[in-house]
């Protein structure tokens, strides 16, 4: 209700109340201090007569007795002996009360969900926890099922956030079945801040099909769902799977129909692991294993360090006359192998391949890792394969490991008579035989399978030859890339390069950190989105098989019926604990405690 005044201003009449119920009007003021003889319709009975309403009432907001009735409100409102002020600092104490009180439940969440644990259960809080008296309040599994949701959603919120800010991303996915075997594709996204590039995991996603384009479908909606554009998709990892990879059919391409700026980049770690397994496969001399080779090179390590030791127990073991014939008989056919010298000689070169495959296998597991480090890397590893073409070496260690001297040698196959008149290959000895057969032909499988897969992210090489491209390769580069990315990038982009290029030379920038904290970004705008592309490729999906510990851990055999909604929160805050701790949770636990505070 307002006064229209006569300067045209409109003034709010606070004393006035309107009842839903009785549809009438009331002067507030009148109606608790009026004197009984003064008491106006306003007062007792109400007033409801529209249609004289704007005369009557300013009658009576000028009358004697609604300006005594006002200033005795005002004198009263200004006492601090007042119920609205008591009530008021009663209410205070207690919000103050409560937001003690959630915080320290919200801390202990937070330290749980930070861990992947789960709330404390009922028998623990009656046995461990100091009751005192009263009655234990915000314990129950609603309350604190409440405080996770809340606070999953700040950090995805606060992740989201970040990636909006960044514009440019990759991302990976993998799946893997729960403990219902219910498949769970995690998708992990990467994007550069100022201090550098981040993977960060986002959500566990329910699949129910496994080709290409379902898999392509579900991470399309979770991007369109948290409103991140898709434009601005810069790469791609997966694994290097069919329904994944696949050129035709795979996630990949069917991510590339959408934008094709998503450079499809394999994961650099499986890569490594499928070099060792092929070299592996093309030798029958060399034991095969579904395993990853990677992760076989402790059992190799160990094998080598303990050949005699091993030795010993085999031959007592198939000495002893307690043992069963067959455990007798496994074992000296495990002496036999052991005591020959091709197996010293392998056990030697797998022992030296694999320990530097263990090696850059977890470097490159690094979440910070870039494109062109990884291709080093790679490149390094290659070098330091063509050095153990020296079949001499190995062979003087392998006499040492296993103890013989000799190779052990094929049996001829008896020449028939017809084959007599047909001209003879050049026959080898046995150790030039083994050497072509098996050493140099693991080694070269392991060469081959190295170049091909190096040759696959070569697209971003130049970056690192900043320093010693000429002027013109520089050019041809940055007009390259200008083509591809003629929407991100301005025509000056080979221009800026050589400038950057030059300055390079002169300055010893750390070439791994973005452009924003060298402060040159409004020098060099377009190398600034050159190099936040190349920061925020993913080239390797490790982030995401980490997560499926979590998701191991948190939905268990135990927990078997979790929904989903439960499943991402307590994996999300467990993953992205950083974030966590960081969050600022006094807004949450202020509006939580103002609707608590009058219990």
């Amino acid at each position: 209700f307002f006064r229209q005044q006569l300067n045209g201003e409109k003034v709010k009449r606070d004393w006035l109340c309107y009842s839903p119920f009785s549809k009438r009007v009331y002067c507030f003021m009148c109606k608790l201090f009026a004197f009984k003889h003064d008491k106006t319709m306003m007062a007792s009975v109400g007033y409801c007569d529209w249609k004289h309403a704007p005369r009557d009432l300013a009658r009576h907001e000028s009358s004697e007795s609604h300006i005594r009735c006002l200033s005795m409100y005002i004198s009263r409102k200004a006492k601090t002996t007042s119920i609205c002020k008591d009530f008021e600092k009663q209410n205070e104490s207690d919000r103050k009360y409560w937001c003690k009180v959630l915080s320290r439940v919200l801390s202990v969440i937070k330290f749980l969900s930070s861990r992947g644990l789960i709330s404390l259960s009922p028998e623990h809080i009656q046995k461990r926890v100091n009751k005192g008296r009263g009655h234990v309040s915000y314990f129950s599994s609603t309350v604190c099922e409440e405080f996770i949701d809340i606070l999953a959603k700040k950090v995805l919120n606060f992740i989201i956030s970040e990636i909006k800010q960044a514009k440019y991303y990759s991302v990976s996915v993998d799946s893997t079945p729960d403990i219902t075997n219910v498949d769970q594709l995690t998708i992990v996204i990467r994007y550069v801040l100022p201090d550098g590039p981040v993977e960060r995991f986002v959500q566990f996603v329910p699949i129910r099909g496994h080709t290409g384009s379902q898999l392509a479908q579900n991470l399309l909606d979770f991007i369109e769902d948290k409103g991140i554009s898709l434009k601005d998709l810069r790469g791609q990892s997966y694994d290097n799977a069919y329904n994944m990879s696949g050129k035709y059919k795979g996630m990949q391409a069917v991510i590339t129909e959408h934008n094709h700026l998503a450079e499809y980049i394999p994961c650099v770690a499986l890569s490594l692991n499928l070099v060792g397994k092929c070299a592996a496969e093309c030798c029958q001399s060399a034991p095969l294993s579904n395993t990853r080779w990677s992760a076989r090179h402790d059992a190799i390590n160990a094998l080598r360090k303990g050949y005699q030791a091993i030795l010993q127990v085999l031959q007592a073991i198939s000495d002893d006359e307690d043992e069963q014939l067959q455990t007798k008989q496994t074992a000296k056919g495990f002496i036999l192998s052991m005591e020959k010298l091709e197996t010293g000689i392998l056990l030697e070169l797998w022992s030296c391949v694999l320990e530097r495959f263990h090696k850059t296998s977890q470097a490159l597991q690094d979440s910070k890792m870039t494109l062109n480090t990884a291709t080093n890397l790679l490149q390094g590893l290659e070098t330091f394969v063509q050095t153990l073409r020296q079949f001499k070496e190995f062979e003087e260690k392998g006499k040492v490991l296993s103890g013989c001297s000799i190779l052990h040698r094929k049996k001829k196959r008896k020449v028939r008579l017809e084959e007599q008149s047909r001209s003879e290959g050049t026959s080898l000895d046995s150790s030039s035989r083994f050497k072509v057969e098996s050493y140099l032909l693991i080694i070269d499988q392991i060469l081959l399978s190295m170049k091909t897969r190096i040759a696959a992210y070569d697209h971003f090489s130049f970056v690192a030859r900043f320093k010693t491209m000429t002027n013109s390769e520089i050019q041809e580069s940055a007009k390259t890339l200008l083509h591809h990315y003629s929407n991100d990038l301005e025509e000056s982009l080979p221009e800026e390069m050589i400038h950057f290029s030059a300055l390079l030379k002169q300055h010893n920038f750390n070439r791994e950190c973005s452009i924003e904290i060298q402060n040159l970004m409004s020098a060099f705008p377009n190398v600034s989105v050159v190099l936040r592309i190349y920061l925020c490729l993913m080239i390797s999906n490790c982030s995401g098989e980490r997560s499926f510990s979590v998701l191991k851990r948190v939905k268990n055999h135990l927990r078997s019926s979790m929904s989903q909604q439960r499943l991402n929160s307590l994996a999300l805050l467990c993953i992205e604990n950083e974030i966590l701790t960081n969050v600022d949770t006094r807004d949450v636990i202020k509006s939580f405690a103002l609707t608590k505070s009058r219990k």
